[in-house]
């Protein structure tokens, strides 16, 4: 088993911070042929061996959602911990610290087996 350490300082937070600001002011609205986020470097943030994808993402049944995806290179998924910890970084609540490999209550979250990453959305509360 290999160990793939998760750093989250205050220049990893200045990153997330960036990207979630970005994200706020510039929600995707996915449509056929659009850029896909992961493509847009400025929905991107690299923390050590992990990527972060993140949007603030409008569903056309009007649903307004956070959304995170999180890879690591090569063919395994990240840590569920890993992904849940990156998520409370970018805004998501109701996770609970006391029980890491669990996502909050109302997250909707697991693995992408195309893009091998995890996934992990909520509903923002209008």
């Amino acid at each position: 088993m290999s160990l793939r350490p998760l750093i989250i300082g205050p220049a990893e937070k200045a990153r997330i911070a960036k990207v979630a600001a970005w994200a706020k002011d510039h929600p995707y609205k996915p449509y056929p042929g659009c850029k896909a986020p992961g493509d847009d470097n400025r929905f991107v943030v690299k923390l050590g061996t992990y990527r972060a994808v993140f949007t603030i993402t409008h569903a056309r049944d009007g649903a307004v959602l956070r959304q995170l995806s999180v890879s690591v290179p090569g063919t395994k998924y990240p840590h569920p911990a890993a992904a849940f910890m990156i998520a409370h970084e970018f805004g998501f609540t109701g996770w609970d610290e006391a029980k890491p490999s669990e996502p909050g209550k109302d997250w909707i979250a697991g693995p992408h087996a195309t893009d091998k990453c995890a996934v992990v959305a909520q509903e923002l509360k209008q």
